[in-house]
């Protein structure tokens, strides 16, 4: 199989190649979605914000197309990512691995990184002893809320959301680096999303901050976006000195309670590869994967 090649696609930028890529980024909008056309809209918006960083490769052999791969640079960093790979055969996906590392490499990029949806047997081979080591896992929790004790929720005052905001920008910085991202490409990339999600602090619509209480006591705090029919968790925190008493599973109730009077068809939330208490946490209480985050080291960074 090393007479397979990777050769740019003459009609990547094509309306047929575009659409058949949407349809792919469809599938991954539609359990934050909850709904095929809001889907769909989701997916092309998507794909337009993408496009002017990604190109499609056809993987052929001679002169036969075997499938195609589309690949996007990073916004921050010197990363490139899988966006979608279609191959005839799912034998043909480590060789083809082979081709975009050594691609990468060329182009002096420090990762690969790619998301492994469950049931994805190509890109399932793909990552498979390639070395790719896992960073983080996106979650979903159907609605209604499991059973079990609730802590008290009440909105963050200013104040609270000053320290809170501090703390929580250094801690996810920390994440980033631990996952694979350099201190650079990981501050750019908290930057970036800051201030595309809390432009106006704790007074963002659709942007919900929370206090956690218990008999009288603050325990943590919590974070709910709306932005989406799916509430997404952005951020769970239990104080230090709280923990390990059960609050952080109180806490992601309440936040499954708080949706589900809001009619919202469950939350999502992603989780840290090295988090593996939360990971337990969120499989006890019934979330089911929907991704699966994967980086390859290559090592490199890109030429200036």
């Amino acid at each position: 199989m090393d007479d397979l090649a990777l050769v740019a696609d003459p009609d990547g930028a094509g309306a047929a190649a575009i659409a058949d890529l949407e349809e792919t980024v469809v599938r991954r909008h539609l359990a934050e979605q909850g709904d095929p056309g809001r889907a769909r809209l989701a997916a092309v918006e998507a794909v337009a914000a993408t496009l002017p960083r990604a190109r499609r490769l056809l993987v052929r052999r001679g002169a036969a197309v075997l499938g195609h791969v589309w690949l996007v640079r990073s916004e921050e960093g010197d990363d490139l990512s899988v966006l979608d790979l279609r191959l005839d055969d799912s034998r043909l996906a480590p060789p083809v691995r082979d081709q975009v590392v050594a691609l990468a490499r060329s182009e002096g990029r420090r990762r690969l990184t790619l998301a492994v949806p469950p049931g994805e047997p190509v890109l399932g081979a793909f990552a498979e002893g390639g070395g790719f080591r896992e960073t983080s896992t996106q979650l979903a929790l159907a609605l209604p809320a499991p059973p079990g004790p609730l802590t008290l929720l009440r909105p963050m005052s200013e104040d609270e959301f000053d320290r809170w905001h501090v703390g929580q920008l250094r801690t996810y910085t920390a994440e980033r680096v631990r996952a694979g991202e350099s201190p650079e490409q990981a501050a750019a990339v908290v930057r970036h999303q800051d201030a595309e999600l809390l432009p106006q602090g704790h007074r963002t619509p659709r942007q919900h901050l929370f206090t956690a209480v218990v008999d009288g006591v603050d325990v943590g705090t919590l974070w709910l976006s709306t932005q989406r029919p799916m509430v997404w968790v952005c951020d769970v925190g239990v104080a230090e000195q709280h923990r390990r008493r059960g609050h952080g599973a109180a806490l992601v109730r309440a936040a499954a309670q708080w949706s589900s009077e809001r009619g919202a068809p469950a939350i999502g939330l992603n989780v840290f590869a090295d988090n593996r208490g939360a990971r337990a946490l969120y499989d006890r209480l019934g979330f089911h994967v929907t991704e699966v985050f994967a980086a390859l080291d290559l090592g490199g960074g890109a030429p200036t």
